[in-house]
Parts: structure tokens; C-alpha cells; sequence
């Protein structure tokens, strides 16, 4: 049996076996289905992309709320920073070590060459602290530190001791957050000259 493809007039009129035709439907078929799988792929990836990209903007999102907060630092209760010290150091002056330790840090109590409370209270030591009436706060900053892959706030505290006398002597005190949601001295340092350590040596000794 022959199939004819017609032309224009006067054209040469084509004939196809039954195989040539159905070979030609499959090839037909074929490009169809090979076109729409295309078009698939192609919306498979648009569709891709598309998440791909909110995801990466949800992200970028995240990652700067994250540095925000963390550079942010915390909020700090300037008053709270300050009784902590003012606190620590009334202690001392009292030679009341229990008290005095409520008002540290674990970083304080952790730290291998940490000094021991009672131990500051015998020589020279509590001369620092003999006479404490009251302290003149200069600045407190917070400080975000990355450590060990671990995010730290270091609250950094400077002013002057003011003692009887008027004898004052400036320090510097570090704080950090402890998991009550105390603030926690983790180092004192404080300024002193000999001039200034045998005046609170002599208020010490009465000699005033």
C-alpha cells in the first residue's frame, strides 16, 4: 500500500512505505518528547534558582541580624556594673571574704593564677582595700570577643577608688555576665605608687 504526499503543481509527488511513514511518526514523537523534557529541565532549574536564591537571601539576612546583635553587644545596667565593684570592695574593707566572693566571676575563681581572697587580706595586700568609702566612675564599655569559637562580652570598668583620708587610686575592673544574670568581677587591676601605698599602710595602722 502506498501513502502520497501531495505538492503544489507541478511537483513531484513523494511516496512512503507503510515502515517510512511509522518510522517518521516515532521521530515525530520522539522530538516532541525530547522538546517538553527541555522545557521541564529548564523549568526545574529556573524553579532551582529561584529557591536557591531566596534561600541565600534568608541567610544573608540571618547572618547580619546575627552580627548586629553580637557586635550590639548586650545591654548593659551601668548601675548593676558599678555595685558590683563598689560591693566587692566594701567587702574587702570589711575582711568579709564570703560577701566578697558572691561578687566574682567564674573567670575570677577559674582563672590558675587567680588570687585567693583571703590571702589579700594579710601585708600589703588589704592596704588596697583598708579605708574603701566609696568609688568615681570614668567609663564602662562592653567588648564582644570571639574565643575558642565562643562569643564573650567583656565589660570593662575604669574610675577611682576613694578612700579616708582623700587618698584615691584609679582602676580598672573587668566584668562578665554570670548565668544568673549577675554581674561578676573577673579582674581588678589598680594603679599605686609607693608614695601612695605607705599613706594607706599608715590609715591602716591608725596613723591618721
Amino acid at each position: 500500500m502506498l501513502s502520497v504526499r501531495g505538492g503544489k503543481e507541478g511537483n513531484t509527488l513523494e511516496t512512503y512505505t507503510p515502515e517510512q511513514i511509522e518510522d517518521m511518526k516515532t521521530r515525530t514523537t520522539e522530538r516532541r518528547q525530547t522538546q517538553a523534557a527541555r522545557r521541564k529541565i529548564r523549568r526545574l532549574g529556573l524553579r532551582r534558582t529561584f529557591i536557591v536564591l531566596i534561600g541565600m537571601v534568608f541567610f544573608v539576612i540571618a547572618l547580619v541580624c546575627l552580627l548586629a546583635s553580637l557586635f550590639r553587644g548586650i545591654d548593659l545596667d551601668e548601675q548593676a556594673v558599678g555595685e558590683a565593684v563598689d560591693q566587692f570592695m566594701l567587702a574587702m574593707s570589711r575582711r568579709d571574704v564570703e560577701t566578697a566572693s558572691w561578687y566574682l566571676s567564674p573567670y575570677w575563681l577559674e582563672a590558675p593564677d587567680a588570687d585567693d581572697l583571703s590571702d589579700l587580706m594579710e601585708g600589703n595586700s588589704f592596704a588596697l582595700f583598708d579605708g574603701y568609702l566609696s568609688m568615681r566612675i570614668y567609663t564602662i564599655t562592653d567588648q564582644t570577643n570571639f574565643r575558642l569559637f565562643r562569643i564573650r562580652h567583656d565589660i570593662i570598668l575604669r574610675g577611682v577608688f576613694l578612700y579616708r583620708d582623700n587618698n584615691e587610686l584609679e582602676f580598672t575592673a573587668l566584668l562578665h555576665m554570670n548565668e544568673d544574670h549577675r554581674y561578676g568581677l573577673s579582674a581588678l587591676h589598680i594603679e599605686i605608687d609607693e608614695n601612695t601605698l605607705d599613706d594607706l599602710q599608715e590609715l591602716e595602722e591608725g596613723e591618721f
